[in-house]
């Protein structure tokens, strides 16, 4: 069963029990307000001839001992209200008197009721086939005895029949509603799953050709459906870029790793047939270099993607992890004559992970080199701000494109790598890292160029506060004693070192 003759079906039945639910309640509702009426009429009735009884010319001839004379009535003969008034007798109740629109029923109108000392009794009974609806009030003397009753009844055929017409009428009603609700059920369901329907197309084209460019247009409101369709459009552009950062990845890592690998393949044949010399040496081990850091680098975001890499915060300085990563970068920095500077250092304590925020730095400082032309300057900066630690990478190199900057975090991404003034381009992968890195910490990266002046990465990771300070201090503890599973009291926090002037340090490679 398809899903629109599903929802057509759920629909149609729940319009089926709206309109039979409906129906049967404003036919209750009718009969139960006819009968009500019915009621307050028979009820009026029997209170006016109880009210009444001295002045009605009813001929009956009353015991001496009640001292009544009533007379004959003539206003009920036309009158479709049945009356019967019943006296008390010994044990028994005789008929005294019944109007003449009742008199070819001489027993009780509602024997159940002679006698009873409540007033108001309402009963439905049967006479001569069909339903009568009936009232009893009781006659009671000067001492509150009951000595009578009168009892008053109306026929039902009217309400009976008015209550079939309305029957007939709701049914036909209901049958034109239940059909025009499975109509209008087909038609809503088949609307409604249209936008499904061009999205399952699309999705199909795109499985079978391969086409990315594909989107779906909506002129309807931003409701489930349109976002539905807004989130389909959204994830095509999202992979139809990264599909196209792919194609030109593979292209990309492709010849970057036929060229190193060509150039080793091509120095082993001339050290097969010549020896091997220092020079063919260290060309290969270059090209191995360029390989294993590429590798690496894959291999780490592979990781990163689906959680296989983890952060171990501990608390660390500032200085020395950027003074680690400037002096893994002194030997390219001097191999293209740039200036590498660390302007302002502030001493501050980090928590983070040092090695993963030393492979950040390399990154960054590594693109600024890259990327500046021979003679320039690459300048690093510490300085707190809030309670983040901001690292600030500036260099003088060729700057970036405003249209480039909101990419060029995006892995494989590459801005031109024809203009790296070493000859030697990345694979548009360090700044990702970087960013995966930065943000892994709970910190962030970002990047301010102007093209032909330079660039300014600046990260910011967290600042170590108390409770982390307590948290390292806490687990070094449950460690050291771990083995003899004894509770320790907690360790005080490591202080806080010493605070030293701010650095001016300017190295020049």
């Amino acid at each position: 069963m398809t899903l629109r003759t599903r929802l057509t079906l759920w629909y149609a039945s729940l319009i089926i029990l709206v309109v039979i639910g409906l129906g049967a309640s404003v036919f209750l509702l009718m009969t139960w307000s006819l009968v009500r009426y019915i009621d307050g009429r028979l009820m009026e009735t029997a209170e006016w001839i109880g009210r009444e009884s001295p002045f009605v010319e009813l001929a009956v001839k009353w015991r001496e001992d009640y001292g009544i004379s009533l007379s004959e009535p003539n206003s009920f003969t036309e009158s479709v209200t049945g009356i019967q008034i019943w006296f008390r007798y010994g044990e028994e109740y005789r008929l005294a008197r019944a109007s003449q629109n009742i008199a070819w029923h001489p027993d009780p109108l509602d024997p159940k009721a002679i006698g009873d000392p409540n007033p108001h009794v309402f009963g439905t009974v049967t006479l001569n086939g069909s339903l009568w609806r009936t009232h009893t009030n009781p006659i009671v003397d000067n001492n509150g005895a009951v000595i009578g009753s009168i009892q008053v009844a109306q026929s039902l055929g009217t309400i009976n029949t008015a209550s079939n017409h309305l029957l007939l009428a709701l049914v036909g009603c209901s049958v034109f509603a239940i059909a025009g609700a499975v109509v209008i059920s087909r038609w809503s369901a088949k609307r409604m799953l249209q936008p499904i329907e061009d999205l399952t197309g699309a999705a199909s084209r795109i499985a079978g050709t391969n086409d990315l460019a594909t989107r779906l247009s909506w002129q309807g409101p931003h409701d489930e459906l349109g976002r539905l369709i807004s989130v389909f459009n959204r994830m095509m552009e999202r992979l139809q870029h990264v599909f196209t950062l792919q194609q030109s990845f593979i292209h990309d890592v492709s010849h970057e790793l036929r060229t190193p690998l060509t150039g080793a393949i091509g120095h082993l044949d001339l050290m097969r047939r010549y020896g091997a010399d220092q020079e063919s040496l260290d060309a290969m081990h270059s090209d191995m270099t360029r390989m294993s850091r590429l590798v690496n680098d894959l291999i780490m975001l592979a990781r990163a993607d689906y959680g296989g890499v983890t952060v171990s915060p501990s608390l660390i300085d500032a200085d020395s992890v950027v003074l680690d990563a400037m002096q893994a970068m002194k030997p390219v920095a001097e191999a293209k004559r740039i200036r590498l500077k660390l302007e302002h250092l502030e001493p501050l304590r980090l928590f983070a992970d040092a090695q993963h925020v030393r492979q950040l730095l390399v990154h960054v400082i590594g693109n600024g080199i890259k990327f500046t032309p021979e003679g320039g300057t690459v300048t690093v900066t510490v300085q707190r701000v809030d309670q983040m630690a901001r690292i600030e990478v500036t260099d003088t190199g060729i700057g970036i494109a405003q249209e480039h900057l909101p990419r060029i975090f995006d892995r494989f991404y590459q801005v031109d790598t024809s203009r790296a003034q070493d000859g030697t381009a990345g694979f548009g992968l360090g700044l990702s890292l970087a960013r995966w890195i930065a943000e892994a910490h709970g910190g962030s990266i970002d990047v301010r160029s102007q093209v032909g002046v330079g660039s300014s990465f600046s990260v910011h990771l967290p600042i170590a506060r108390p409770e982390h300070e307590q948290l390292i201090a806490s687990t070094r503890a449950t460690r050291r004693h771990m083995p003899v599973r004894v509770p320790t009291p907690p360790t005080q926090p490591a202080p806080e070192p010493q605070t030293q002037p701010e650095h001016h340090r300017d190295t020049t490679h």
